[in-house]
Parts: C-alpha cells; structure tokens; sequence
C-alpha cells in the first residue's frame, strides 16, 4: 500500500507543476520575490503598537538583516478598536474583540509615486477576567498577536504584488 501514497503524491505534484503553479518565495531566500521584499524600507509607525507591527515587518520582510539597496518605502497607518462581547446576565462583558486596522501604501523611490495600496484587518479575541491586571496582560498579548498578523497580511500582500510585477516584466511584449 506505500507504493500507492507515493503514486498518488508523483500524480498530485505533476498536476500542480502542469497547472502553472509557482510558489511565491520559489528559490527561498535567494527568490525574485525575497530580494525585492528586502529592498523595502518600513516607514516609522506612531505607538508602540506601530514599532510592533514595524518590528515584525522588518523582521520578514528581510529575515537576513542585511540592508540592500532601498528601491520601496512602506508607510503604514494603523487603527485600533476594542468590542466587548458575551455580556453576561448582571452586564458584565467576559470576552472582546481586539481590532486592527492598516492602511498601507508602496511608494517606489525612483518615481516617488504609489505603485501599490491595500488595507488590511485582524481581529485578535480575549478574556475580560475579573483582575484588571489579568485583562490587561490579556488585552496586550491580543495586541501582540493583532501585531504579527497584520505584518504577515502586509507581507504577503506585498510579496504577491511583487510577484505579479515581475511576471508581468518578464512577459514577452504583444
């Protein structure tokens, strides 16, 4: 029976190679993709949520740390809400939503003009425990995760539209 699991993955992979399937980070560091990701340099944040999400930005964006030659600017805005929910029967809220909300834009440093835009949401949920300190501690461990999902959403938006460009570059002309 091993014979057919390995039949049926040499099927599966030829399919997926056939139906013009690429992985994004094809070539892994070393990708396209990964160069010009490094060569996006992350605008300051506001708040200390902001030098969160621009931490972990940086962080993938340029895993290897080395600085390569700035060819993007990323400007990020965030906004955050919290929303109370599971009221309970004497009004008391034991559970919330933590929301962020990021409106970024690409700037490309040769033309200074805005190549691509987006906006993107996380919602990071929590308990409202009856010790303050706890909600607290809660509340900023829901901020931290709201923080590394945004920078992976941004990260993979970005990395997709890279794709798209240097696809279309590549693209023999009509």
């Amino acid at each position: 029976m091993w014979w057919f699991r390995i039949l049926t993955i040499a099927v599966a992979a030829s399919l997926i190679g056939a139906c013009g399937f690429r992985p994004l980070y094809g070539g892994g560091g070393r990708s396209e993709v990964a160069a010009e990701l490094s060569s996006i340099r992350v605008s300051p944040i506001r708040d200390r949520l902001g030098q969160q999400v621009r931490n972990e930005l940086l962080n993938q964006l340029n895993p290897g740390g080395q600085a390569a030659d700035t060819r993007y600017v990323l400007t990020v805005r965030l906004r955050d809400s919290i929303q109370e929910l599971a009221v309970e029967k004497d009004e008391v809220s034991t559970r919330a939503n933590y929301r962020l909300n990021a409106s970024y834009s690409l700037i490309d440093t040769e033309t200074n003009e805005r190549v691509f835009s987006d906006s993107s949401f996380v919602v990071s949920s929590y308990n409202i425990l009856s010790a303050d300190f706890a909600t607290l501690v809660a509340e900023r461990d829901a901020q931290e995760r709201a923080a590394g999902q945004m920078a992976e959403n941004i990260t993979t938006r970005l990395a997709l539209f890279l794709r798209r460009e240097l696809t279309a570059k590549r693209a023999p002309e009509s």
